[in-house]
């Protein structure tokens, strides 16, 4: 009677055992979906002497990958992000530019136009 007693107890624990292991999957899931909102695209965009100045701060999360579209319809531009060293090479006056980064590093960085040296806008990675 003692063994069966015994076995049923076992059987019991063990039955509790494997249930539990269906939590992990739940967590990895979730853990999983994070990383997809994370890697969303942020769109920024900046037409020259419209919505541009060194006043203009956008704030992005650390890790985010960001996009952003320039204009400068008055003349030909150059545009550098300074910190991550990217630029658009010359554009002629018209056409719009655009520089894609992961925002790997963080603090603020300066968007310039290099033909005015004048400051487009602030990025604050967070």
């Amino acid at each position: 009677m003692k063994r069966i007693l015994v076995a049923v107890g076992l059987l019991t624990a063990l039955t509790a055992c494997s249930s539990s292991s269906e939590v992990a999957p739940t967590e990895t899931i979730a853990a999983e979906s994070s990383v997809v909102d994370a890697a969303a695209v942020i769109e920024i965009s900046v037409i020259v002497g419209e919505n541009s100045g060194p006043d203009r701060t956008e704030t992005v999360a650390l890790g985010s990958t960001v996009r952003i579209s320039l204009l400068n319809s008055a003349s030909e531009d150059d545009f550098h992000l300074h910190g991550y060293d990217v630029a658009s090479g010359e554009v002629p006056a018209g056409e719009e530019a655009v520089i894609e980064f992961v925002a790997d590093a963080a603090g603020e960085f300066e968007l310039e136009s290099h033909v005015t040296g004048e400051v487009l806008l602030v990025i604050t990675v967070q």
